[in-house]
């Protein structure tokens, strides 16, 4: 099946139309309850494939397999429609081949573990030839989010990555103030602020790293961390919004889910231009879809295994950035003839 359409909706007669493939979606996703739907970017990005006809499919990460050394999931039909309320609806459970989706959409949420990982080896096994797969698995295999800075360390604040006690105490007294996350996880969890007068450093480290077993990130606490952070989404190399959290008065954190609020953004021109450059390199590492997170002058983290934001930055901006999306699953050459 095909669907003309033409470029951006344009009515004009005259203009070129662009045929279109009908094209089967997988959204890798958190179960439907899980999900928030008046803040989540899988949700209207699936709505608005759902209204131009692809045939959208869901599936969870523990629905994927490997038959015989071929990449299958138990995956359903789903039409989901979102306006002012989402619905969802879905069809009966099916095995089917990842091979014969034009795009997969991985979007299960942090925490990276040994699921998250499995799910990656077996995306892995996907002929990338025939299909896209946002983003591809060895990215997210190979950077970490909290470590992906260092790809750009012209950008990066003053970072230690250990697991040692002795390491943690020495940066916080050298930095007078840092902030500890852990490595895998999301959402602003395990995130603290430590002062070098703060005499439960090592108990905090202590939970942090889980009795000393696992690394962590120490990052330099920056002062401008107190007016927010900035979320600048990119989407194939381009920053398509921006956006600003805020922290509640009882927080270090500026995470919603730790009470933050969002406005929206007023960026630098320093800023504009560091998160252009940055999301400008990420498709060549294999990343199409981020979050990158700013704080001053500096950019701390880059998200990429499940980054929100078109849903939120739509309501503050009064925008639709969810049809740049599939325009891009269409657009990809593989998948365009005209």
């Amino acid at each position: 099946m095909r669907i003309d359409r033409r470029r951006g909706g344009d009515k004009n007669p005259i203009t070129k139309k662009l045929t279109i493939i009908c094209m089967n979606i997988l959204f890798i996703l958190d179960p439907f309850e899980k999900l928030i739907p008046s803040e989540d970017t899988t949700l209207i990005v699936m709505s608005e494939a759902s209204k131009r006809g692809h045939i959208v499919w869901a599936c969870h990460s523990d629905e994927l397999l490997i038959e015989d050394g071929v990449a299958v999931a138990y995956a359903r039909k789903t039409t989901v429609k979102a306006n002012d309320k989402v619905t969802w609806s879905e069809g009966e459970t099916e095995k089917v081949a990842l091979d014969k989706m034009q795009v997969i959409f991985m979007r299960t949420n942090p925490p990276f573990n040994s699921s998250y990982l499995t799910a990656t080896y077996i995306l892995s096994r996907v002929d990338e030839t025939k299909t896209l797969i946002v983003n591809r698995p060895e990215a997210l295999r190979n950077y970490n989010e909290k470590l992906l800075v260092f790809e750009f360390p012209q950008f990066c604040a003053p970072t230690l990555i250990t697991v040692r006690k002795s390491d943690i105490r020495e940066f916080v007294e050298k930095h007078d103030t840092a902030v500890i996350k852990p490595l895998y996880d999301f959402g602003g969890h395990g995130i603290c602020v430590l002062n070098k007068n703060d005499k439960n450093i090592t108990s905090i480290a202590e939970m942090v790293t889980k009795n000393f077993t696992e690394s962590v990130v120490l990052q330099k606490y920056i002062p401008e961390a107190e007016k927010g952070d900035i979320r600048a989404v990119a989407l194939n190399g381009k920053i398509i919004g921006y956006e600003s959290r805020i922290r509640s008065s009882s927080e270090y954190r500026n995470n919603i889910s730790s009470g933050g609020h969002l406005e929206r953004a007023n960026l630098t021109k320093s800023q504009k231009i560091m998160a252009e450059q940055v999301a400008a390199r990420l498709p060549s590492l294999g990343i199409f879809f981020a979050g990158i997170d700013i704080i001053g002058d500096y950019i701390t983290e880059i998200n990429i295994t499940s980054p929100t934001g078109i849903a939120t930055i739509n309501k503050l901006e009064n925008i639709h950035l969810e049809p740049l999306v599939v325009d891009f699953f269409e657009s990809y050459e593989k998948f365009l003839t005209r």
